[in-house]
């Protein structure tokens, strides 16, 4: 089991509607390909969690560089976890403020990605601490 995290840019602003048609594609795909995982939007940007097999991973991970909605991506970490930690979620999703996107990228700033998030320590936690809180429906929200 792996997490791979990417972010990318949006080749044009995505309307509430383009969002959910892209949202109901990726959870379809996730759940046939036994993904989990959360994206947040902002600001014309993705941060993508994904979690699965590496080889599921990698396919995915094709399949999203090759969406026209899609660019610049950039693989921020690829690293082994132990248990889920998105399990309940096909693809959580969240839109975000500029803000909010700029603090969680934070997390992900080139100096902070690839040395650190291998052995899934301190900095990979945080990050994934702040997509579950972003991504996490409000107490007693029902579906």
């Amino acid at each position: 089991m792996h997490h791979l995290i990417y972010l990318s840019q949006a080749t044009r602003p995505l309307s509430a509607k383009a969002l959910t048609c892209l949202l109901d594609q990726a959870r379809l795909a996730n759940e046939r390909q036994h993904l989990t995982g959360a994206l947040v939007y902002g600001d014309r940007r993705f941060i993508q969690l994904l979690e699965g097999e590496p080889a599921v991973l990698e396919q995915a991970y094709a399949r999203i560089i090759r969406d026209p909605r899609h660019q610049h991506l950039s693989r921020v970490a690829d690293y082994p976890i132990t248990t889920r930690q998105f399990a309940d979620w096909p693809l959580a999703f969240q839109a975000l403020s500029p803000a909010q996107f700029t603090h969680l990228a934070g997390y992900l700033a080139p100096t902070k990605s690839k040395q650190h998030f291998p052995g899934y320590g301190s900095v990979a936690s945080l990050f994934v601490e702040a997509m579950r809180a972003l991504v996490q429906p409000p107490t007693g929200f029902t579906t």
